[in-house]
């Protein structure tokens, strides 16, 4: 997404029923500093001939494959389902033996404390009262059928996909973990977001921003200047480990 060539890559990855494209405005906030990459699913924007896809380890996959074939020191950062896939990636990277510098998840529960869901099909109605829920989409524009017609079916596969979504314990990673909460966010209360403490061995806490659930949004200048900072100061922790 650029600006290429930075040093360091910041990996993005994108809320349900979203493209990398909502990171977008982030490359010209951190002027250079990182690289901005926002992983876009199969079934939209410039991959919108493909099939949607629904299964999470195949999400998983398809970003190690494009981010491994970089050497470049990369942050990953996600929101909400983002985050999720976030960690998964982090996981498998770590697998691998090239763990990301940082991971910052966003908007999300512990995925040992979601709520576990059975897979099914979401009709029009149920995704409606999910953006309404959400917050940030006002209900005359979600009742407006060529914005359906567009959003509703790569929601529906995410919403699908987070459902299939399963962790059950806790891996913790031997890297920085930092958690952001939007004080007024129902889909991932602020008190929740603690429990990723156990998913890494060296995890730096919960910052809470005013706003709901799209507070990335809402508060986006203040949550990238947060991101770079945690960025920095990871880099510079781990340059001076390598030196010892």
């Amino acid at each position: 997404m650029g600006p290429a060539g930075a040093p360091t890559r910041l990996v993005c990855l994108p809320h349900a029923g979203a493209s990398g494209d909502v990171y977008a405005a982030w490359s010209g906030d951190l002027a250079g500093a990182l690289e901005v990459w926002g992983a876009t699913p199969a079934g939209r924007r410039h991959r919108s001939g493909e099939p949607l896809n629904v299964d999470p380890g195949r999400l998983v996959d398809e970003v190690v494959a494009e981010v491994t074939t970089d050497s470049r020191p990369l942050v990953v950062f996600g929101h909400s389902m983002g985050a999720l896939i976030g960690y998964e990636l982090s996981l498998a990277l770590s697998t691998q033996g090239r763990p990301p510098t940082a991971l910052v998840v966003s908007g999300c529960p512990p995925p040992h404390v979601r709520t576990a869901r059975a897979s099914r099909d979401y009709s029009d109605d149920e995704l409606a009262a999910t953006l309404v829920d959400w917050g940030g989409t006002e209900q005359q524009l979600i009742e407006d059928a060529d914005l359906r017609r567009l959003t509703f079916p790569p929601l529906r596969a995410d919403l699908t996909l987070c459902d299939r979504y399963r962790r059950d314990h806790p891996v913790a990673l031997d890297l920085p973990l930092s958690v952001l909460a939007g004080r007024s966010d129902p889909v991932a209360p602020a008190d929740q977001m603690a429990g990723w403490a156990a998913y890494s061995n060296d995890f730096r806490g919960v910052t809470q921003f005013r706003g709901g659930h799209f507070f990335v949004t809402e508060q986006r200048r203040r949550v990238v200047d947060h991101v770079a900072d945690l960025a920095m100061h990871a880099l510079t922790a781990g340059r001076r480990r390598h030196e010892r």
